[in-house]
């Protein structure tokens, strides 16, 4: 969607820029997921890793609705 948004000269610098921060969200994403998984389920610990899913959904929501519209 943003590659849409930019100008053919950095349409490569765009592409370059989602692919490392999908690399960098695969990395931190699967060590912080696990880790908060693997916590002690007692005194309401799970609901840490719920909130925690819930927070970046609201923050990637958040993102789309600021893309610009009429693309």
């Amino acid at each position: 969607m943003q590659s849409r948004n930019s100008g053919e000269d950095e349409q490569g610098l765009v592409q370059g820029a989602l692919f490392g921060a999908q690399s960098l969200a695969q990395a931190v994403g699967g060590v912080l997921f696990v880790s908060l998984y693997n916590l002690p389920v007692g005194n309401g610990q799970a609901a840490l890793t719920y909130g925690a899913c819930a927070v970046f959904q609201l923050i990637a929501l958040l993102a789309t609705c600021l893309l610009p519209k009429g693309v």
